[in-house]
């Protein structure tokens, strides 16, 4: 029993002498680490907007994963930076873009990723990347159609490109001034209208029923998304938008992109009763 107790009295005085050597160890390097991970911030803000000569930090809202960097050349605002994360083949993909005040796409990075090495690990390379430079945030930025997929990666580099379309109309709507179309459901005759989008997969269809005022009714007729992933959005999006008798409602997380393409056809679907100027 002594023998016992004077072993754990030993290891007891061991963990308390490592535990006090890595406290100092990481009280001495962290500011270190911190003033790297500075530097590598503000050398990627300057890559991606170059005409701008300091940065403002802007948290995103409580529920979003991203961060927004408005970018200034002396008082004049020249444009905004997204560091935000999509869904990948094999995890999320964390990724800085920019964008001008014009609405253009001045540059992308991936910051992190787990994408397959040899196949997804290539949205990291400067041809695919470089795709997205010079494109304007309302472009469709579709794979397969005005940019190039990767090779035997056709859902990272949808993942990147959905991704990128995603934070595009998000900054579109919150910091260059575009506006999100208002539309009275009310005020929308009775009958079926049929809408179209781009769903993660390829064209998402929709039609949507309007009786009275109301919508009482969203049909999926045609989507090419992966099932399992996007069976919840194609099942609650509709459910919530005529619950809620809205068409910009929640998205679902983890299919975010399904949730998007069913919203944006049913905005679709009603875009003759969108008012002039909106």
């Amino acid at each position: 029993m002594r023998e016992i107790v004077r072993l754990s009295l030993i290891l007891m005085l061991l963990c308390a002498i490592t535990g006090a050597a890595l406290s100092a160890t990481y009280a001495k390097t962290r500011p270190i680490i911190e003033e790297h991970e500075a530097r590598v911030l503000e050398e990627n803000l300057k890559a991606l907007l170059p005409s701008a000569d300091r940065f403002q930090l802007q948290e995103g809202e409580a529920e979003e994963d991203s961060t927004y960097y408005l970018g200034y050349k002396g008082q004049e605002q020249v444009g905004v930076i997204a560091l935000f994360s999509q869904g990948g083949y094999n995890g999320d993909v964390r990724m800085m873009m920019g964008v001008d005040m014009g609405g253009k796409i001045t540059g992308l990075r991936i910051m992190e990723h787990t994408e397959t090495p040899g196949l997804g690990a290539k949205i990291t390379e400067e041809w695919f990347i470089s795709q997205f430079e010079n494109k304007k945030v309302t472009d469709p930025l579709v794979i397969g159609q005005d940019v190039d997929a990767i090779t035997g990666a056709t859902i990272s580099s949808r993942s990147v490109s959905g991704g990128l379309k995603l934070m595009a109309g998000e900054l579109e709507r919150r910091f260059l001034g575009g506006a999100v179309p208002s539309l009275n459901i009310g005020q929308i005759p009775d009958g079926s209208y049929e809408g179209v989008a781009e769903g993660f997969g390829g064209k998402t269809r929709v039609e949507v029923l309007v009786k009275d005022g109301r919508l009482i009714g969203v049909d999926i007729l045609e989507h090419h998304d992966t099932a399992g992933v996007s069976d919840v959005a194609l099942e609650r999006i509709p459910e919530r938008m005529v619950a809620e008798q809205e068409i910009e409602v929640d998205t679902i997380a983890g299919a975010t992109f399904t949730s998007r393409g069913i919203i944006d056809a049913v905005t679709d679907a009603f875009q003759e009763f969108v008012p002039e100027g909106e």
